[in-house]
């Protein structure tokens, strides 16, 4: 509007977000944590300033700008003890050493302290995972601005530990809603808190980074000399609960059906080994691919060579399980038909639209589901995935903390 001889502009100002998590690159390009939420918080961008708060680890930076997003690493060790944040997953640090169990402790110290410094300059907060970083901050902030997103794991853990219900409790009194990442964590978590407000909504993914892309497809198969051999994928850490063993067995026993499939397995993990040993018992370690951890990009194109992505999860000998894994939603943006088990909580409206649900731990039930997948029995419907889209899932937290018809 004209004020004199000057022309005022009228800006729309964002409000302020802290996202505080443990599961984030530690540098640009890394490969080693889970990207999910960092393609969230980028998401974010759209409608808040985003600040992301994630533990130190040797080599990283303490505060830097990335994307339009500033992120603040906050020490908690000295630098050889940082090792928390690497990507394996806490879990399993603390089963490696007393000092990464002390070391535990005095992130959960060190990020509340950290949160306390930052709040004030934030309208909301964010926090991934209900332990640790949901309680950091919940000892911090009362009720007003703090949503919780919760995994699985971190519930799963929580469920074995004496008092784990009562922490429960009190993040979710102080906060103003857990969002779930799946159906059988929203169930466990409000029959624990009934009165809170439980919401289940998986997290996002950059569906057009997986299109389908005829290019990628041949280039990858002429890269790992595929021929024309149907080709199942599974991508993700190779941990005890990703199931990976019942999948190489369900690939053997196709095979000893006649089938001439092949089994690529990207990532890397604790399991790699045992499971390559266990190709090789079933006899067909010539037709399992163990890629080993690739990049973002690779994957992507992975998922346009393959045929079938299976998502075999399981629960592990600790009882811990997971919630929705975004590979499921990475293949289906890609187009290629899902066969997940029922640990997996796939949405109702996927499952029947490209999704093949299979009993968890039954080579059996996942061999029949891909069967199912090879033979077209598993049509993606495109307008069912994109309501999974990053974007819309950034959609879904703006609302629920502006209060808009949530």
């Amino acid at each position: 509007m004209p004020t004199g001889n000057r022309t005022v502009v009228e800006r729309h100002v964002k409000p302020s977000l802290l996202i505080v998590t443990t599961t984030f690159p530690r540098w640009e390009g890394d490969d080693g944590p889970a990207p999910f939420v960092y393609h969230h918080a980028r998401a974010m961008t759209e409608f808040f300033e985003v600040t992301v708060l994630a533990p130190h680890f040797p080599g990283a930076k303490t505060s830097e700008l990335w994307e339009g997003m500033r992120i603040k690493r906050f020490r908690y060790a000295p630098k050889r003890f940082e090792v928390l944040a690497d990507g394996a997953g806490i879990r399993g640090h603390l089963r490696k050493s007393f000092s990464n169990k002390l070391s535990a402790i005095a992130l959960i110290v060190a990020e509340a302290w950290a949160v306390l410094r930052l709040q004030e300059a934030h309208h909301f907060i964010n926090s991934h995972w209900l332990v640790p970083s949901g309680l950091a901050v919940s000892l911090m902030v009362r009720k007003k601005t703090h949503v919780i997103t919760a995994h699985a794991a971190d519930y799963d853990l929580l469920k074995k530990l004496p008092g784990g219900d009562c922490l429960i409790r009190f993040m979710a009194r102080r906060a103003r809603a857990i969002v779930c990442s799946g159906a059988r964590l929203s169930a466990g978590i409000t029959s624990i808190v009934p009165e809170a407000r439980i919401l289940t909504r998986p997290m996002g993914v950059e569906t057009r980074r997986f299109t389908f892309c005829e290019s990628k497809r041949t280039g990858h198969r002429e890269e790992l000399r595929l021929g024309k051999a149907p080709v199942v994928l599974f991508v993700g850490k190779l941990s005890a609960k990703k199931g990976v063993h019942v999948l190489i067995r369900s690939v053997s026993l196709l095979r000893r059906q006649g089938s001439a499939l092949r089994l690529i397995v990207a990532g890397g993990g604790e399991k790699a080994v045992d499971l390559k040993s266990l190709a090789a018992k079933e006899g067909i370690a010539e037709e399992v691919i163990f890629t080993g951890p690739l990049s973002n990009e690779d994957i992507a194109g992975l998922y346009s060579a393959s045929d079938v992505v299976a998502v075999p999860s399981i629960r592990d000998i600790s009882g811990e399980t997971e919630g929705m894994p975004v590979v499921v939603l990475e293949g289906l943006s890609a187009g290629r038909p899902v066969v997940a088990t029922d640990l997996c909580s796939v949405p109702a409206e996927l499952c029947g639209k490209g999704v093949i649900e299979v009993k968890a731990g039954d080579e059996k039930s996942l061999a029949e589901g891909i069967e199912e997948a090879l033979a077209g029995k598993a049509v993606v419907e495109m307008e069912a995935v994109k309501k999974y889209d990053v974007r819309e899932t950034a959609r879904f937290y703006y609302r629920l903390f502006k209060g808009e018809g949530m």
